[in-house]
């Protein structure tokens, strides 16, 4: 029986994490939050390193300032200010970037302390058009 009750908490917590993305979505897609609304709101916090979530802020980046650390996670906040430019030294236009930081404790999510691109990882991350 235990089992089966570990396994109903599994099934539960994914579908609770598919919920929350779909919220996300529909806030992003009808401009009632922003990306760093969305990056930075708590309630986010557990779908994060859901490859889904990377997906769904890649797909509503744009060209503006953002930001992927809440308040509450320790360490010193840092501000990134940039150019993509092409070889010969020209801006490039509409380049997508791909942000990622660790905590204070050198972790890239809650519960792990490496990166491998796989559900688990990245939990301060987004993206922006340049």
């Amino acid at each position: 029986m235990l089992l089966f009750i570990a396994t109903v908490n599994v099934l539960f917590s994914q579908n609770n994490k598919e919920t929350l993305i779909k919220k996300a979505e529909e806030k992003l897609k009808t401009n009632e939050a922003t990306i760093s609304q969305i990056l930075t709101d708590k309630k986010y916090d557990a779908v994060h390193p859901e490859t889904s979530f990377r997906e769904l802020i890649k797909k509503y980046c744009k060209a503006e300032v953002i930001s992927i650390a809440t308040d509450t996670i320790p360490g010193r906040k840092i501000k990134i200010i940039g150019t993509i430019k092409n070889t010969n030294g020209k801006p490039i236009t509409d380049a997508l970037v791909y942000l990622y930081h660790t905590d204070a404790r050198g972790w890239y999510a809650a519960d792990t302390p490496h990166v491998s691109m796989n559900e688990g990882d990245m939990g301060m991350q987004g993206c922006l058009v340049m």
